[in-house]
């Protein structure tokens, strides 16, 4: 299996940002989010199990949201890559997509996003919310 050089950096700092509800994306697919320069998809795998990661294919700029979900990969619409949700990695040949840690906190979905710049409103899909960091004393 391939190393993930597009995860976030553990050196650096992270904030945890709660991006919407978990009811708001369904069970088994993905749903496009923006937060700010961000635009990532949000796979929901169960409950209290999601998968972040960049919203465009490794090798182009088709975008994953319209790609299928099945068994713990996104498929790309345009090349047909196999995308791992877990490490971001392209099954049987090359490239990668970031992937930024997720989770599930009090059935808010959070994601962590490097510090060091303001992060304000999300966008999901056709909906505006106001993203929110993790309480002081949260754990995740």
């Amino acid at each position: 299996m391939q190393e993930n050089k597009h995860r976030i950096n553990p050196a650096r700092t992270v904030k945890w940002y709660g991006l919407a509800d978990e009811d708001l994306f369904p069970l088994q697919e993905g749903k496009r989010v923006r937060f700010e320069e961000y635009d990532v998809m949000i796979f929901n795998l169960g409950p209290g199990m999601v998968r972040a990661l960049d919203n465009k294919c490794p090798r182009g700029k088709e975008r994953l949201e319209k790609g299928m979900v099945a068994a713990g990969y996104v498929f790309c619409p345009r090349h047909s890559l196999k995308i791992s949700l877990e490490t971001g990695c392209v099954e049987h040949g090359d490239g990668q997509v970031k992937v930024y840690p997720a989770r599930v906190w009090q059935a808010m979905v959070y994601v962590a996003f490097e510090e060091g710049r303001y992060l304000g409103k999300t966008e999901i899909s056709s909906l505006d919310y106001q993203g929110t960091a993790m309480p002081k004393g949260g754990r995740l």
